[in-house]
């Protein structure tokens, strides 16, 4: 803050007092006693402004002030300090967080492998029904379509049950029980068609060897998902520590700002008296000058109008 510029805003606000009397009053000439009023306000807008050069010495509320500065000066350097150590711990975890790198997708079986297992259990398993369902349903599309709908859902169920990343760590029992769900379909074949019994193991070793299959893969499957787990749990505890690091990175600089704009504050305060109090006589001439001044120019104005001419077509005629 300079002196000028406080003299420009005690003067503006004079300019716009002078220019509302004129206005108001819609005089048309300038008085003595108006002149006179005019500087006395004038006057009273100077003195308001006038104030006494910051003493803490003397003045006990100028101590006070000082003495809030003061600890707003080291409460900056507080926060300065806490703002350096929190940008070095936001540093340190955004560092551990790029060593973890980004978080891939959970890994998966292919597609055409659950696919193919699926579609392979529950072709071998409609094999095996299909003649004991035709027996029964004398439209071949009717009874192949029969023989799909619980076949289909069967081969999924296994497929996905041998193959899910998910399921649980003892995996013996589930092999166990697919291996009886082969052994099973063969039984019911076997009662199905008992003349076809050669089919029916045959059909049997298929579905046993795509459940060995999809076991195989599903252990592989588990054992990559497990450490891809503990990974992704890794990168997930990294980014909300690196979130809170940020928070209180952002919440130290909002604070440096805070109490930078406080300290500022008494500083123009200070500036603004310091200034006020050397020059008042001179301030105070400024703006006596400037409300006589916006008063002539308001007195002049009135005139126009009362001639019809009005300001904006002054102005341009200027």
């Amino acid at each position: 803050m300079t002196y000028q510029s406080l003299l420009t805003e005690l003067t503006t606000e004079a300019h716009e007092r002078g220019l509302d009397w004129a206005r108001s009053s819609a005089s048309l000439t300038l008085s003595a006693e108006d002149q006179g009023m005019l500087e006395d306000i004038g006057r009273s807008l100077a003195q308001r402004a006038a104030c006494m050069p910051f003493d803490p010495a003397n003045n006990v509320e100028d101590w006070h002030a000082a003495e809030q500065h003061d600890k707003t000066l080291r409460d900056i350097r507080d926060a300065e300090m806490a703002e350096v150590h929190a940008a070095h711990a936001l540093r340190q975890r955004e560092d551990e967080r790029a060593r973890l790198g980004a978080d891939p997708a959970p890994p998966q079986l292919p597609q055409w492998m659950t696919a193919g297992g699926t579609v392979l259990f529950a072709m071998a398993f409609a094999i095996g029904i299909f003649d004991w369902v035709h027996e029964r349903l004398p439209d071949a599309y009717v009874a192949a379509l029969a023989c799909l709908v619980p076949s289909i859902a069967l081969g999924a169920f296994v497929c996905r049950a041998l193959t899910s990343a998910q399921s649980p760590a003892d995996r013996k029992l589930g092999f166990v029980a697919g291996i009886g769900l082969a052994a099973a379909t063969g039984l019911l074949r076997c009662a199905f068609s008992p003349d076809e019994w050669l089919v029916a193991l045959a059909v049997t070793l298929i579905e046993t060897m795509v459940v060995l299959f999809l076991h195989w893969h599903g252990d592989g499957l588990q054992a990559r998902y497990r450490d891809w787990r503990a990974l992704h749990e890794a990168r997930a505890t990294a980014s909300q520590v690196l979130e809170t690091a940020r928070g209180q990175h952002r919440r130290a600089a909002e604070r440096i700002n805070e109490l930078t704009e406080k300290s500022a504050a008494h500083l123009r305060e200070v500036t603004r008296r310091s200034l006020l109090s050397e020059k008042g006589a001179e301030v105070e001439v400024a703006v006596v000058k400037a409300i006589v001044a916006a008063a002539h120019y308001g007195v002049a104005q009135n005139q126009g109008l009362r001639r019809g001419v009005s300001p904006a077509f002054r102005e341009v005629v200027q």
